[in-house]
């Protein structure tokens, strides 16, 4: 402020002593001045509203406060905008999050259908649900860490990639929640048929008695879900496995060796599996169809947000060379102005 006041002493021929006197009147009128010359620098062109006033005072205070500013200032530019970087770099974050939490789901799903893996095929399993969710998860990620680059550096080509693997992620997950929901009753027969392929055709037979993966896939899903067989217990063919037998027929220390080979249907599961397996596996797909709308949902903020964040670099990059060109003249103008006031 050393700079103002000796300036206003020249301009306005006060004396030391008027200053001593009247020092609160003439700082809250330079305040003042400096709040309305910040206001008048804010327009799109300052230089036409400020060379309107004759006297040098405002040029002067404006002269100080330009001086105090940040080089990188200048009374044309537009501030810059944050809550678009601020909602990217949430959503990228969030979506990071939630791309764990999707490849954790894969993970666990991978862990549950190898208890009964061999009794349907891949592309009908769990398995698919598994794979889906980490390819997801997986995807998830990289798109959240493509956004978190983008709104560092602002580059607009990072936006362009970020906004393009956001609607491609999107696509991919609508499809996936709209084939979970739409082919559930086709689904539920292709369980049934392939359970009855596994049962009946090589299990039965004494020699398929060999296959371990296939026995220990049924003894689980019997003991699991408390079924047995694909309808009920009769498609054994009198070959019941001690799975199917319900512990609660027997005491504690009671044996249940060769049980399904006595003849008494009531210490039997009497559900079919083909429906507890069902739904089950419907319960899974289910999941993936509405994990699948949710993340959807969320890829369309994170795509707004990065199409504003987009436009807006894009507006300061054209108006960067501009901007300063005024400033320049303005500068240059004033300066002028200033010196033939004085002369």
């Amino acid at each position: 402020m050393l700079t103002f006041f000796g300036k206003m002493l020249i301009d306005d021929q006060l004396s030391v002593s008027k200053i001593i006197q009247n020092w609160r009147k003439i700082v809250r009128i330079s305040i003042n001045q400096i709040g309305i010359s910040i206001t008048i620098s804010e327009g799109n062109k300052p230089s036409q509203r400020l060379d309107k006033k004759e006297s040098g005072k405002r040029l002067i205070v404006w002269r100080v406060v330009r001086n105090v500013l940040p080089p990188t200032f200048k009374r044309t530019q537009r501030p810059p905008v944050f809550m678009e970087k601020y909602i990217i770099l949430n959503y990228s974050t969030s979506s990071q999050i939630l791309g764990l939490v999707s490849l954790g789901i894969g993970i666990w799903l991978y862990t549950e259908r190898t208890d009964y893996s061999d009794l349907t095929s891949h592309a009908f399993g769990a398995y698919s649900a598994s794979a889906l969710f980490g390819a997801a998860g997986a995807t998830i990620i990289i798109v959240g860490f493509v956004g978190c680059c983008g709104v560092w550096v602002e580059n607009r080509n990072f936006i362009i990639l970020y906004m393009i693997l956001v609607v491609l992620l999107f696509i991919i997950e609508l499809t996936a929640a709209v084939l979970a929901f739409i082919y559930k009753s086709e689904m539920t027969e292709i369980i049934r048929l392939e359970l009855h392929n596994h049962l009946l055709t090589p299990f039965v037979s004494e020699h398929a008695r060999d296959s371990k993966g296939l026995r220990i896939s049924w003894d689980t899903l019997q003991s699991k879900f408390k079924c047995c067989g694909a309808e009920s217990y009769k498609d054994w063919a009198g070959k019941v496995p001690e799975s199917c037998c319900d512990p609660s027929f027997f005491h504690e220390n009671g044996s249940m060796i060769n049980c399904g080979r006595i003849n008494k249907p009531n210490i039997l599961f009497q559900k079919g599996c083909y429906e507890a397996f069902s739904d089950w596996l419907l319960e899974h797909m289910q999941l993936v169809g509405a994990m699948g709308i949710f993340l959807a949902c969320i890829q369309v903020f994170g795509l707004l947000a990065s199409a504003l964040l987009y436009v807006d670099i894009f507006k300061r990059e054209r108006n960067r060379g501009k901007n300063y060109q005024l400033c320049s003249r303005t500068e240059t103008d004033s300066r002028n102005k200033r010196n033939t006031s004085y002369t």
